[in-house]
């Protein structure tokens, strides 16, 4: 029985972590500031990842993390199922994977 509660335990952590840091962030604005990321930086361009890339610029993992965030957005708006970039956001990153580490931790815990 404690090892049911454990399980479900490692399941609904990462739906509250979503949770909580949803409500702990201030009101998302469209507005462009100069000393942190908004809505703008996701809608528009963002100003200031600019200046984190290119202080790595050139080097292996730069060149590789720009690469593969550039490929999940271009497949976020152009996935197979016809769902809009928000849904599919959703989808994978909010249910889909974290729904998949339980499963994967709940097998350990089960097994163990």
């Amino acid at each position: 029985m404690k090892k049911i509660f454990i399980w479900f335990g490692f399941i609904l952590v990462p739906f509250l972590v979503t949770f909580v840091v949803n409500e702990s962030v201030n009101a998302p604005t469209t507005k462009n500031l100069k000393d942190k990321c908004t809505r703008y930086c996701h809608n528009v361009t963002c100003t200031h990842g600019n200046e984190i890339y290119e202080k790595y610029a050139g080097t292996w993992f730069a060149d590789t993390a720009k690469y593969l965030y550039s490929k999940n957005i271009i497949w976020l708006h152009n996935n197979p199922f016809g769902l809009s970039y928000r849904a599919i956001n959703l989808v994978i990153y909010v249910f889909g994977l974290p729904l998949i580490m339980a499963l994967l931790l709940g097998n350990i815990i089960r097994k163990s």
